[in-house]
């Protein structure tokens, strides 16, 4: 038997008592709670006090025109609004002790992917795996320590469109190539390319497609300049024999020492863009007990002990 009470209102509050109440997950565990109250004037005043916010308005406040929509410009290609990749590019830039205010990029928006190889090393790759589904953990509703699998679906047809903007500093090295590095994942050919060989750096995507009961790889690459400042890259696959079952996406340099930074990675496909983390954010980020089955966002195939890769800001004035 249900434990049961009851409250009786004065006579004039029964109006105010029901604002403070709200239905709460009427589906899975069904209750009345209470109604999140507005903050008080003391309350709104502390938070200012400890907020950055008022500090990036101040900021705001002192640009023109022309410089706000030149933020403008830059925030939509991340599908930001100006004031929103405003604080996203000075909150990173204050994290990393950078004085003033950054100049607003169109090729790029406040942090950015970053490949560092260092010598004795001459070779980094990564890869983000997009299979044609698979689970992930979410927390149910109404519970606090509570599980569930969830499955999710890419459905992958052609055209494929990969795309990257970067810079590249990158210095050849004269080094034998060995045909496959070592992997995170143990022994393994991730994409299949040709080993030995000239040097290179290049984004592409490794499509697996079938043929009368015959899997075949296909692999669209761009091929990366060794030296240059920001530019755009794409490169677009229209077909293959057969049918397209799925694809994964690698970043591998080769052969070479030096930074590579890249940021706005897309795989447009079905009219949207399946990148995980498509402003490389944290492009290390790893939730395990989460992603279970593949990495949440990019993982490492070749990493050696003196390379790595990582989300950072760089001031490039």
């Amino acid at each position: 038997m249900a434990l049961i009470s009851y409250l009786q209102i004065p006579e004039g509050f029964d109006t105010k008592y029901f604002k403070g109440l709200k239905i709460d997950d009427k589906y899975v565990f069904a209750r009345v709670t209470k109604n999140t109250r507005f903050l008080s004037r003391k309350k709104k005043l502390e938070l200012k006090n400890r907020s950055v916010f008022s500090v990036f308005a101040e900021y705001w406040k002192t640009l023109d025109s022309a410089e706000k929509a030149a933020w403008s410009a830059a925030a939509d290609e991340i599908g930001l609004n100006n004031w929103q990749c405003f604080v996203h590019d000075t909150a990173a830039r204050q994290k990393y002790s950078y004085e003033g205010l950054s100049i607003p990029e169109v090729l790029h928006q406040g942090y950015i992917g970053h490949i560092k190889i260092e010598s004795p090393d001459d070779e980094l790759k990564i890869t983000q795996l997009h299979p044609k589904y698979y689970w992930i953990l979410r927390l149910q509703a109404g519970h606090k320590r509570t599980w569930e699998p969830v499955k999710i679906t890419e459905d992958f047809s052609l055209p494929l469109k990969i795309q990257l903007n970067y810079r590249a500093n990158l210095t050849e090295v004269d080094t034998e190539f060995s045909e496959y590095g070592s992997s995170n994942f143990g022994e393994a050919n991730f994409g299949g390319e040709a080993g030995g060989g000239s040097a290179f750096a290049k984004l592409y995507a490794v499509v697996w497609h079938s043929y009368q009961g015959v899997d075949y790889e296909t692999e669209l690459a761009i091929d990366l300049d060794f030296q240059t400042d920001w530019k755009q890259a794409e490169a677009t696959l229209s077909s293959v024999l057969g049918h397209a079952i799925h694809y994964d996406l690698f970043i591998h340099v080769k052969g070479l020492t030096g930074d590579l930074y890249f940021d706005n990675i897309k795989a447009e496909h079905s009219a949207q863009n399946w990148v995980r983390d498509s402003r490389c954010d944290d492009i290390s980020k790893t939730l395990p007990r989460i992603w279970y089955l593949i990495p949440q966002r990019w993982a490492g195939v070749v990493v050696p002990s003196n390379s790595f890769f990582e989300s950072t800001f760089v001031d490039f004035e």
